[in-house]
């Protein structure tokens, strides 16, 4: 609570440093401000106030990262909102400066069905920006274990080096469901880099690979109502190009490009399992 009344002092006597900024920075001090607040909102769980934060934030910056990726945040668990999720959570990296913060693979996806409760989709408060930050490098593991046979685990290598950043992931999530033919498995992998030509272009590059099987997961009124034949394989490998290109200050041209080969294939009876290199 400390952390948010600090805040929003800050944002209170922002404009008081008008002697030393213009007003675009000012409002650009303001709008970080904002994303910062709105992340201790979401911290203490008040997901509406920390999206209309977000949104505030936007306004007053659109080219403001953080904010894009809090607002993916607070869209998260949201029912129909996963288009939106994804979309922000794009943006967000298009925007980003070079970082060492871990790309998180499962976060372009908007269909992996992972209960809340697994953690696995939430960002960690040290995922956003540093003002300054060096040649290093950073290894984050997180790891879930659960009743029937629910297992997680989630890795994730990144760094900084002069103008090149990159990030490798892997997250694993499997678990027999709490009925017959309930099971999940998923295998996401992520490949991110990104190098900055000068200050004002930015390119990235980047690979997704996504495996998951599983049988008949959706709810449908009665726990006996399923089908205990119906199987599911997907297959999808996502290449994207992108980048920004800033001319001038507070004028930002974004572009992405991206291609995907999705295989996927639905039986009422076992289906083999998809051998796949990569």
């Amino acid at each position: 609570m400390e952390a948010l009344h600090d805040m929003q002092k800050a944002i209170e006597l922002n404009d008081n440093r008008g002697v030393y900024r213009s007003r675009l920075l000012l409002d650009e001090d303001k709008a970080v401000r904002s994303a910062s607040l709105g992340r201790i909102y979401k911290n203490l769980g008040f997901d509406d106030v920390a999206r209309q934060k977000a949104t505030t934030s936007l306004a007053t910056d659109p080219s403001n990262h953080s904010a894009h990726r809090l607002l993916a945040d607070s869209y998260l668990y949201r029912p129909r909102q996963e288009v939106s999720r994804a979309s922000e959570v794009l943006q967000s990296q298009l925007l980003q400066p070079l970082n060492y913060n871990p790309i998180q693979p499962q976060l372009a996806y908007t269909d992996l069905n992972i209960p809340k409760s697994a953690g696995f989709a939430d960002t960690a408060f040290n995922e956003y920006s540093r003002l300054f930050e060096g040649n290093q490098h950073r290894l984050t593991t997180t790891g879930l274990y659960g009743s029937n046979d629910t297992r997680a685990d989630e890795v994730a290598v990144s760094g900084i080096h002069d103008k090149f950043a990159y990030s490798l992931g892997q997250m694993h999530y499997q678990t027999d469901g709490f009925r017959s033919n309930a099971d999940l498995k998923h295998n996401l992998y992520n490949v991110f880099t990104q190098y900055e030509v000068s200050p004002q272009l930015s390119l990235q590059a980047e690979y997704r690979h996504r495996e998951t099987e599983q049988g008949d997961i959706q709810m449908k009124g009665s726990v006996s109502n399923f089908d205990n034949t119906y199987r599911r394989n997907l297959l999808q490998d996502t290449y994207r190009f992108g980048g920004k290109y800033s001319p001038e200050q507070h004028s930002d041209f974004l572009f992405s490009f991206m291609y995907a080969d999705r295989k996927e294939a639905i039986a009422t009876q076992p289906l083999p399992v998809l051998n796949t290199h990569c």
